[in-house]
């Protein structure tokens, strides 16, 4: 289930960062549910944060209550291998 409050916030930051600055914001991709999906270190770069990438998501999930293939989900080459 999506919290529509969170989406709604989401598409609020959308819309003034795309103000802000077009070209260097992160792709938002729409998948096939329409829901909105972003690169977590794409954002992360073009927020300019100053703490790393790893301290820093970890901190939006708990700070923000995000939960795992519901709001989010991980994948690619940081993930842990299989030992399948």
């Amino acid at each position: 289930m999506i919290d529509t409050k969170v989406g709604r916030t989401a598409n609020a930051i959308n819309d003034k960062l795309s103000k802000i600055a077009p070209a260097a914001m992160p792709a938002v991709e729409v998948n096939e549910n329409g829901e909105q999906l972003v690169n977590a270190r794409d954002l992360h770069k073009f927020l300019e944060v100053k703490s790393d990438f790893r301290n820093w998501i970890k901190n939006a999930i708990r700070d923000f209550g995000f939960e795992e293939n519901v709001d989010y989900g991980s994948y690619g080459k940081n993930l842990p291998k299989s030992t399948g």
